[in-house]
């Protein structure tokens, strides 16, 4: 989402060294596996989950399309039984922390350029970001990892500051979507707050939420999916055109790129034009933003509804645990945001991936075992 992957291909030491790790780390992520299966065993859910990601990927075809769906799987394989999960998303955090502070300071510094676009009717910045949407994007990923760790302990100086931040994004680059997310995670986790001290619609509150997170993400799929399929039949209907202008024209490139390549169980090619890719050639950005909707085209539908069906399975676990009421909220936010962005496949920031390996690996899928802790104070 950065204009950094330029600034390091020009300088050869640090460009060598970034694809020397992208060539071996699979070879790290093997040993790291082979040394927890050593130490820990190996799950039946865990085995279940790797024989039938692998068969998918296989039968799908063509791993260089499939990167990102290798890169998910092999988190969740690998994920070490004995690593604390809270580490794993903080690690998570700060590493988004650190690139989104990177990127900006060198766009400050004139080193990144500063993309601006003329959009609701004002001048966004995406200082040293791809598009201005694109920090909105980096900054409500820290929001909502960061809101999460700090549910059991969230208060009126959370709620405060985070309402600074998105005010601080909002006026550098208008990324609406970032904002309603972000504030509906801060406004679930307040209302729980508040009734802390009310023990029972606490509980009932606690329970609506953490039921809304086991549907919300098949739910999602589906309405993305079906919806595009339905509304291709209605693209001259009064409230389509209504519908489309709200998401910024957004349906009707998704409903043209499923007229010309439609939705099948396995992948295929679908060619797309980035920003980037634009802005160097001159050519007209074309693409689909949409998680769900780009998934189904770019790697079909078996895969995207495996993930999106074992993504609601660890939900429902976290529910019957009572794990972590951040991570329900987290899971819902998260999902909505699905709607409009492509950011389902990524690992920086869908730490689904990391709490489906926690569970796999600690067979939490199918027993009950010990709760995860995201806070010393209270549990998560």
């Amino acid at each position: 989402r950065t204009y950094l992957p330029d600034l390091v291909a020009s300088v050869p030491a640090i460009s060598f060294l970034v694809a020397l790790i992208r060539e071996y780390l699979y070879c790290l992520y093997f040993a790291v596996l082979l040394i927890d299966l050593y130490a820990n065993g190996l799950s039946k859910a865990r085995l279940i989950f790797g024989l039938m990601a692998t068969c998918l990927i296989v039968i799908n075809g063509n791993e260089g399309r499939l990167m990102p769906v290798i890169w998910a799987t092999w988190l969740i394989i690998a994920f070490p039984r004995n690593l604390k999960l809270s580490s794993a998303v903080s690690f998570v955090l700060f590493s988004n922390i650190f690139f989104v502070v990177t990127t900006l300071a060198l766009s400050f510094l004139g080193i990144l350029p500063d993309h601006t676009q003329f959009q609701h009717d004002e001048f966004r910045h995406s200082y040293g970001f791809v598009v201005p949407n694109a920090l909105g994007m980096s900054v409500t990923f820290i929001v909502l990892i960061w809101s999460m760790m700090k549910a059991n302990t969230w208060g009126v100086r959370h709620f405060l500051l985070v309402f600074g931040v998105l005010i601080l994004t909002y006026s550098a680059c208008d990324s609406r979507g970032a904002v309603i997310v972000c504030a509906a995670l801060a406004i679930i986790l307040s209302i729980r707050a508040c009734l802390k001290k009310r023990k029972t619609v606490h509980e009932h509150y606690c329970r609506i939420i953490y039921g809304f997170s086991c549907i919300i993400v098949p739910l999602v799929a589906l309405f993305s999916v079906g919806g595009v399929v339905f509304l291709s039949h209605f693209e001259d209907a009064h409230f389509f055109s209504t519908l489309s202008n709200l998401l910024n024209q957004r349906l009707v490139f998704a409903i043209n790129f499923y007229h010309e390549y439609g939705f099948h169980l396995l992948g295929q090619d679908v060619e797309f034009v980035s920003e980037k890719v634009a802005s160097a050639t001159g050519k007209s950005w074309s693409g689909v933003d949409g998680a769900f909707i780009q998934s189904a085209l770019l790697y079909g539908l078996l895969i995207t509804f495996f993930y999106a069906i074992l993504e609601a399975i660890c939900a429902f676990r976290n529910a019957k645990l009572n794990m972590s009421f951040g991570f329900a909220a987290f899971t819902i936010c998260f999902s909505i945001y699905c709607i409009t962005e492509n950011i389902f496949w990524d690992a920086a920031s869908n730490i689904t991936f990391l709490l489906i390996g926690y569970m796999l690996s600690n067979s939490l899928l199918v027993s009950r075992a010990p709760t995860m802790r995201f806070s010393s104070k209270s549990r998560e």
